[in-house]
């Protein structure tokens, strides 16, 4: 850990599980049912893009212009470490004596985060939940990072975040027609709408401020085209006023919720050496449940 502050004595982690064993797999084994019966290459083939990266750029690749907006988790870790030493400046700049550092990392699940989201709302309600140095999630982590992130003025929102919504919310099913002839099971419409409520840009700004103090909201996709872990540093494109940056993070958070094959890929726009890209993101999940 890059952080000077952080021994035994002064790092708290928690490791938020959302019973990643069974979890979204549940639906989507039930909306395949006999999809694998079939072998028919056009998958994706309804999805439009723009050009890949090409794999001689993918290490160039940024968002939006932001130098620090994301990461691969497999080979940029020195750039990691830079942004973690920058929050600890940032941090320290507001105070001299600094709290100790309490992390807490969300994994996949689905339906299931709703036992994640229940157990962070009664954990601030009972008033003893701290504020986290460092958030991060993965899939339904990711949808509740933002909120674990943001704390106890969020509460009510995560709340109803997961339990006034239901599969219509989520997603329209196109049936075996669309495995077999487009680029996934199911239509993840609803679900960005959904997103698109709650990441507003008083949620962004609110992030925004939390990064300028120190603190890191971090999120984890999969690139299909490199298939490698990508790693989203939301706090930073909050705070860069970019046009555009609020509809990146709906963006970030659809991919990382979306389950190949379920759900179709999300492609997000990038840059690499001086040209524009589309990257085809989807779950972190396909990479690894939760991360630090």
């Amino acid at each position: 850990m890059p952080f000077d502050r952080l021994s035994a004595s002064r790092l708290r982690l928690t490791m938020l599980s959302t019973a990643f064993t069974p979890m979204y797999r549940r639906s989507f084994i039930r909306l395949a049912g006999s999809a694998a019966l079939f072998t028919v290459p056009v998958a994706c083939s309804s999805t439009e893009r723009e050009p890949p990266v090409p794999a001689t750029l993918a290490d160039q690749v940024t968002v939006l212009n932001i130098p620090n907006g994301r990461f691969w988790a497999d080979t940029q870790g020195s750039a990691m470490t830079a942004e973690a030493q920058a929050a600890l400046a940032r941090e320290r700049s507001r105070s001299a004596r600094l709290p100790p550092a309490d992390f807490l990392a969300i994994s996949g699940g689905g339906d299931d985060g709703a036992f994640g989201a229940g157990l962070l709302c009664g954990w601030s309600d009972a008033g003893s939940m701290p504020s986290f140095k460092l958030v991060t999630g993965v899939s339904t982590g990711a949808m509740i990072a933002p909120f674990a992130y943001l704390g106890r003025a969020y509460n009510d929102r995560l709340r109803a975040l997961y339990t006034t919504i239901g599969p219509d919310d989520i997603l329209e099913k196109r049936g075996l027609w669309g495995a077999l002839f487009g680029d996934s099971l199911a239509d993840t419409t609803p679900l960005f709408g959904l997103i698109s409520r709650y990441v507003n840009g008083q949620m962004l700004a609110d992030i925004a401020r939390e990064y300028n103090s120190g603190r890191l909201l971090l999120i984890g996709t999969t690139s299909l085209d490199e298939q490698r872990p990508v790693i989203w540093n939301i706090g930073a494109i909050a705070a860069s006023g970019q046009p555009g940056s609020v509809e990146l993070i709906r963006k970030i958070i659809l991919a990382s919720a979306a389950v190949p094959g379920a759900f179709p890929p999300v492609m997000i726009d990038v840059e690499a050496g001086g040209r524009r890209y589309q990257e085809m993101n989807v779950d972190g999940g396909a990479v690894v449940q939760t991360f630090l």
